[in-house]
């Protein structure tokens, strides 16, 4: 499924609880406006970069309480303005703190309940 009819207009997409394994790569494509995405939940494994390619305007995603165990590094790159991002209770074992870095609107970042090896 893709979004892409309503590129002009979306602003928000919330997909919480409804038992979603994979997204297609493309679903989230040209949504440039979309700004706020929720995917809690869900039973999503990864966090692939190609996602958030053309969702540079989005300021909150909420991938909490999937079954997460990677994130893309590229994925940081892609998400100037983003200002919450919350991927508590999940399965990440590594996060890479230094990409935060090139978020530099983040005000909130969630990481709990994940089984995070600290180095």
């Amino acid at each position: 499924y893709s979004f892409s009819k309503f590129e002009a207009t979306l602003r928000s997409i919330d997909i919480h609880e409804s038992q979603v394994q994979t997204i297609d790569t493309n679903a989230f494509a040209n949504l440039y406006h979309l700004e706020k995405l929720v995917l809690w939940g869900n039973k999503l494994t990864s966090v692939p970069s190609e996602w958030f390619a053309n969702l540079g305007n989005l300021r909150i995603l909420d991938l909490s309480f999937n079954k997460i165990n990677q994130i893309d590094y590229r994925v940081y790159y892609s998400l100037p303005y983003l200002n919450s991002f919350n991927i508590a209770n999940n399965q990440l074992k590594t996060i890479d703190f230094s990409l935060f870095g090139l978020m530099t609107q983040l005000k909130t970042a969630r990481f709990g309940n994940n089984p995070l090896l600290w180095t």
